[in-house]
């Protein structure tokens, strides 16, 4: 170690030191310092792998239930369903005409109704 006079004569005033630091004791510390910062940076790398694959599987089980409740196979299935029921209300009102049309009010016999009423 070399020290410096300081320019203060004061009995206050302390003498300044300098120390001079070595390359190997640079390289030490900069490969300290690298070895650190590689070690957050892959518990940081860890940490978002980790919740990306979390968000991709919520994604995933949204996208799976959305499919279930509104996906074409239960589009499918309740445009069947409407249309059976739709069948079933044309069939119900067809056999009541066909009844109403066979059924003799005072021995005549009456028309069917027009399609269009």
């Amino acid at each position: 170690m070399t020290q410096l006079p300081t320019a203060c004569a004061a009995p206050t005033c302390r003498r300044a030191t300098i120390r001079f630091v070595t390359a190997s004791e640079t390289i030490a510390a900069l490969t300290a310092a690298l070895a650190a910062e590689r070690t957050a940076r892959q518990q940081a790398e860890a940490r978002a792998s980790s919740a990306e694959a979390l968000i991709a599987y919520y994604k995933l089980q949204i996208a799976k239930l959305r499919r279930a409740q509104y996906g074409p196979s239960s589009e499918h299935g309740r445009k069947l369903l409407d249309q059976l029921e739709l069948q079933l209300e044309e069939a119900a009102a067809s056999a009541a005409e066909d009844e109403a049309a066979a059924t003799p009010i005072n021995g005549a016999v009456m028309k069917p109704a027009p399609a269009t009423i």
